[in-house]
């Protein structure tokens, strides 16, 4: 979310795609429903995750599964 800068896009792929052709003002809009939820989050904080979840997991018998999503506490629609 931060590093190396905030805003910071280093592929086209998936929606850094839309974000960014929409934020340089090529693209005006995006068909679709707009009360959908957008659930973007951080590559910064699925890494973050991934690793407390490995370190939590690796001294368990058992395993933990969990997501990492923010629609739930921070809705983002389209609209």
């Amino acid at each position: 979310m931060a590093e190396p800068f905030a805003g910071w896009i280093d592929t086209l792929a998936a929606s850094g795609a839309i974000l960014m052709t929409g934020g340089i003002g090529l693209m005006n809009y995006v068909i679709g429903h707009d009360q959908v939820i957008a659930d973007l989050v951080p590559v910064d904080y699925c890494c973050n995750g991934i690793i407390a979840c490995a370190a939590y997991n690796a001294s368990k018998s058992n395993f933990m599964v969990v997501n990492c999503g923010s629609s739930f506490k921070n809705p983002v629609t389209w609209a």
